[in-house]
């Protein structure tokens, strides 16, 4: 048996490392402390962004990574380079699942393939009156042997007051001078 050692940093919109450390369940992340904002209206936005790193000691391949969300709100879904299929299959090789709560990779693969995969996790809200309410997604990957602590990413969205629009047509004719 080799026993490996796995790192992964996320590093907020601040520039804080946010760590996620070996695959002892001694380490936890605060979900807190990443934390991305959609408006409404807006399209889908990336919640891993390019600063990710995976890094594992020893580098053995990972067989699957998952993101699950918690709190969803109506509208609300988890997207792969913003699309709503049920399946597919990314450029490296690994496949992938979706519901609009959950995202799950599979296949074995390098570390940088994974780092990409997670990559193309996005969150989108389509309701016209969302809710404000935070939403956590929790990121997760695995070797198949060991799993790693879940790191979480706080999704909010931000609710527009919309402009009321008229949409019954409605024609008026009168005659000139009046």
């Amino acid at each position: 048996n080799t026993s490996y050692e796995m790192r992964v940093y996320f590093y907020d919109r601040s520039g804080s490392v946010v760590e996620w450390d070996d695959f002892r369940p001694s380490y936890a992340i605060d979900p807190s402390s990443t934390s991305v904002n959609q408006v409404e209206n807006g399209g889908p936005i990336s919640l891993v962004g390019p600063a990710v790193a995976v890094e594992q000691v020893g580098s053995p391949p990972l067989t699957s990574a998952s993101a699950i969300m918690t709190g969803a709100q109506a509208g609300d879904a988890l997207l792969v380079n913003g699309s709503s299929a049920a399946s597919g299959v990314l450029a490296s090789g690994i496949t992938w699942t979706r519901t609009d709560t959950r995202v799950d990779f599979a296949g074995s693969a390098s570390q940088s393939d994974y780092l990409s995969a997670l990559q193309t996790v996005q969150f989108r809200n389509d309701s016209e009156a969302p809710v404000a309410d935070a939403r956590v997604v929790n990121f997760s990957v695995s070797d198949g042997a060991n799993a790693s602590v879940p790191v979480g990413v706080t999704v909010t969205v931000t609710p527009v007051n919309d402009a009321p629009v008229n949409t019954t047509p409605i024609s008026i004719t009168t005659a000139e001078g009046t």
